[in-house]
């Protein structure tokens, strides 16, 4: 799974990939690298500007038969390294932006809407929230609502 830290135009970013899933063995292979997330878990606090990651915090909604969703570990390095902006993806829908501390959480949402999980609608059909900008003079982030 993917994972970097970065710097662009004085922006720290860090990305953090895979799930949490630890009893589904079956999905080997999409798991959270241990050693990434180590690495983060002991990174300077408040010294990252941007955390995206695949998976969003634990708790952060319920799915369709009613377990609670989002990875434990994740949570972790958000409470941890409280970042200007964290984004994350997996769950197919926007959610919020929400303020937590020194925290925006977004939870972006996907290109095309769907009407059952295996039949997507066409790419013109962008959801809002989909294509989200920062500004990295401002440090200012803007969700797209329309692409008119």
């Amino acid at each position: 799974m993917l994972q970097a830290m970065l710097e662009c135009d004085g922006i720290k970013l860090a990305v953090f990939g895979g799930v949490e899933h630890p009893d589904a063995p079956e999905k080997q292979g999409t798991e959270h690298d241990n050693c990434a997330y180590e690495r983060l878990l002991h990174a300077d606090p408040a010294s990252l500007d941007v955390l995206l990651t695949h998976e969003p915090p634990y708790g952060i909604s319920k799915g369709f038969f009613g377990q609670t969703q989002g990875s434990t570990q994740v949570s972790a390095l958000v409470e941890r390294l409280q970042p200007c902006y964290y984004l994350a993806g997996h769950l197919h829908h926007l959610i919020g932006p929400r303020q937590t501390g020194r925290t925006m959480f977004l939870g972006l949402s996907m290109p095309g809407k769907t009407r059952t999980l295996r039949r997507p609608e066409p790419l013109s059909a962008l959801e809002a929230g989909t294509p989200t900008l920062l500004d990295t003079e401002t440090r200012a982030l803007e969700v797209i609502s329309s692409l008119n």
